[in-house]
């Protein structure tokens, strides 16, 4: 009891503090398209950053929770590993030139395969494992990532000269909300779920994960995940593409919201969008409403 309780906490909690952040994003992202002050368009990427790192903190307490609790599932669909990974790799390049770091990276030509996976979750693990090498490796210093596809499997390395782990520390490090040791909050940062969450999501995936280091010389971290290689993309992920790829968007959407601030920038992004709108305030209403009218799409609130 007291287990599923926790969980249906955290689950209404995380979507609680998502509502207020969601708006905050959202309008933020829209007062940068019109503010011309250079120290406003700061104060704005500041409020930004800030509520990505919340909503960041949320979703890996939500991931957390939903492994621990048995209700985590994974969505296999059809992705090519090579593209995928040189994509999201993309993502760090100016994290990483910041943070003063040579990165290297060894990408196997045999990884120009088309696997069924989660590749969300999979690309979930490159990047906790990618941001903690940058987190806790010094300017000047290396970091390397390593990929490959071989006998079914999935593998990659990522490998830094970063601080390191003592043999007391690797035995805790994937336990959820621990560190290294105390001072390593203060002094880098961070919540200790991260690699919680990277060992829970490989153990989903039937993969294996292990660690090598040595304390004050760097970190391996390699992970081997079972994936089947397709020959062909399926219909669906090829119409998917095709989609993503069209700029106008045509129809009539029925919005299920009762938050007033939400449905404020619901409104703009429709508008934006030129998409025609219904807004509900409750479920009742919802259900009326798409009685007496034909609509293309329903976007709801996830609890109502």
């Amino acid at each position: 009891i007291g287990e599923k309780a926790k969980s249906e906490f955290l689950s209404n909690m995380s979507h609680e503090l998502r509502t207020p952040l969601n708006a905050i994003v959202g309008f933020s992202s829209i007062l940068s398209r019109s503010v011309k002050d250079e120290k406003h368009l700061k104060y704005l990427a500041n409020i930004q950053e800030s509520s990505s790192n919340l909503i960041g903190l949320i979703n890996d307490i939500l991931d957390l929770s939903k492994l621990q609790s048995g209700k985590f599932s994974l969505e296999y669909h059809a992705f090519n590993l090579k593209e995928r990974t040189h994509i999201l790799l993309q993502r760090f390049t100016a994290l990483i030139e910041n943070s003063e770091l040579d990165f290297h990276v060894s990408i196997e030509e045999n990884t120009n395969v088309t696997l069924n996976g989660d590749w969300l979750r999979i690309s979930q693990i490159i990047s906790n494992l990618l941001s903690n090498a940058i987190k806790f490796t010094a300017k000047g210093k290396n970091i390397e990532f390593k990929l490959a596809y071989r006998d079914s499997k999935l593998l990659m390395n990522v490998i830094d000269e970063g601080i390191g782990l003592s043999q007391e520390a690797q035995e805790k490090i994937f336990r959820p909300f621990e560190q290294a040791d105390s001072s390593t909050t203060r002094t880098y940062g961070g919540t200790g779920l991260g690699l919680s969450i990277v060992l829970n999501l490989v153990e989903q995936m039937h993969g294996e994960i292990s660690l090598e280091s040595v304390e004050g010389e760097g970190s391996d971290f390699r992970v081997s995940l079972p994936l089947q290689e397709l020959q062909k993309p399926s219909l669906l992920n090829e119409l998917a593409d095709e989609t993503e790829d069209r700029e106008a968007l045509y129809g009539h959407v029925l919005i299920a919201e009762d938050n007033k601030t939400n449905q404020m920038l619901i409104k703009v992004f429709m508008e934006e969008f030129g998409l025609s709108y219904k807004i509900a305030n409750d479920g009742v209403e919802a259900v009326d409403m798409f009685g007496r009218e034909k609509f293309d799409l329903v976007l709801m609130d996830e609890n109502m």
